[in-house]
């Protein structure tokens, strides 16, 4: 982990708002970037090019609850791609960007082949507690599964796509505001990319602004950064 978790979070704290959205990868219940964005991208593209209207789902995040052959009035792929993007916006909200993946403990929870709800007593590890001690929604048990939270930059590359290709969406019952600007810090100093929605003058499309516009090299081999 090292002294430096790219995060507001120390190595072992409880990082909140991590608990909602996003998809397992295939074969474990990892949570990879990558396949977030991914998703997201696609079912975005299905929908817009073959008119995904298909509803079979009764979908409800705040509950957490999914019900199927019960229609909801709302696209399965739409409520699908709010779920990827809960994960995303999640990580954004609660670390300050991005993170590669969120997996695991140990061996025994990652080669587990039952349900995922299982996998952990669903409460936070606290190591004041004894093994196997309860208080309230803190437990003894160590199963809480980690978020390694480096900084990469072509994961707010990837993230800024995703959450524009959600945008695309707009009138599709998603969450976020069509005047909303997302700002994602990146690799280079404070270079920002911004999301800007579609609006009547962008004519539906959707504009990823990144700055600074340029970089160079220093004789230390650091980037330099211009605005």
């Amino acid at each position: 982990m090292g002294p430096d978790t790219d995060s507001p979070f120390q190595a072992g704290q409880h990082i909140p708002g991590l608990n909602v959205g996003g998809w397992y990868d295939a074969g474990d219940y990892d949570i990879r970037a990558e396949s977030q964005y991914a998703v997201i991208e696609d079912l975005a593209l299905a929908y817009k090019e073959f008119d995904l209207k298909w509803d079979e789902l009764a979908v409800d995040e705040t509950a957490s609850t999914v019900e199927m052959h019960r229609p909801d009035g709302v696209p399965d792929a739409v409520q699908q791609i709010k779920h990827g993007v809960l994960q995303v916006l999640g990580q954004i909200k609660s670390i300050g960007h991005p993170v590669p993946e969120i997996m695991e403990p140990n061996l025994r929870e990652y080669t587990h082949l039952g349900d995922a709800a299982s996998k952990t007593d669903g409460r936070i590890y606290s190591s004041k507690l004894s093994p196997h001690e309860v208080q309230g929604d803190l437990s003894g048990v160590p199963d809480d599964r980690w978020a390694f939270t480096t900084k990469e930059p072509r994961l707010q590359y990837g993230a800024a796509a995703a959450l524009a290709a959600r945008h695309r969406l707009s009138k599709g019952g998603m969450m976020l505001s069509p005047g909303r600007v997302w700002k994602l810090q990146s690799g280079c100093g404070k270079r920002n990319m911004i999301i800007r929605p579609p609006s009547k003058l962008s004519q539906g499309r959707v504009f990823l602004r990144i700055s600074p516009k340029k970089s160079s090299a220093t004789r230390s081999g650091k980037l330099r950064c211009s605005y």
